[in-house]
């Protein structure tokens, strides 16, 4: 089992059913999103006691059914900014939730949002601890966790100064 796996489960469930009413239904194994699709992923960095990144990648029908219903609008009506600010509040609750499960006081930063297609998207010195691969209409949107990975930073830090 994966750090907070089955609380990550649990509250993008809550989440996504509460606030959208989708049923939100997690894989057994990670499900690769539809390679080439147009995806939206949103990104809350959390800092303090604990120093990680929680992200949410959610390809375009998943994200403009989410901006419709959360926007009460038809969806074809749901436009890029209303899918970038359905899949930023959808990361803010996350993240929030996860937060508050964290041990010590830790901030959120506000979320970002990054859309397009046949990108990649890194957080430097992080390593993912947990990733939840769920399905909506038959379309798979992942949640991960990742924590800063001090082991990493000093490891570069190392190679960095042996080779000046």
């Amino acid at each position: 089992m994966q750090y907070l796996e089955q609380e990550i489960i649990s509250l993008t469930q809550y989440i996504w059913g509460a606030t959208l009413n989708l049923e939100a239904t997690p894989h057994d194994e990670p499900v690769p999103p539809v390679p080439g699709g147009r995806t939206l992923d949103g990104v809350i960095n959390i800092t303090g006691a604990w120093a990680g990144a929680l992200v949410l990648q959610v390809p375009e029908h998943v994200a403009r059914r989410a901006a419709a219903v959360m926007f009460e609008l038809s969806e074809d009506a749901a436009t890029l900014e209303d899918m970038q600010d359905a899949v930023g509040e959808l990361t803010n609750m996350t993240g929030g939730n996860v937060k508050a499960l964290l041990d010590g006081h830790c901030q959120l930063s506000l979320p970002a949002v990054v859309e397009g297609r046949d990108y990649s998207i890194r957080v430097p010195g992080s390593d993912a601890v947990t990733r939840v691969t769920f399905d909506i209409d038959g379309e798979p949107f992942v949640v991960s966790l990742l924590a800063r990975s001090d082991a990493t930073r000093s490891e570069r830090r190392s190679a960095a100064a042996a080779v000046q």
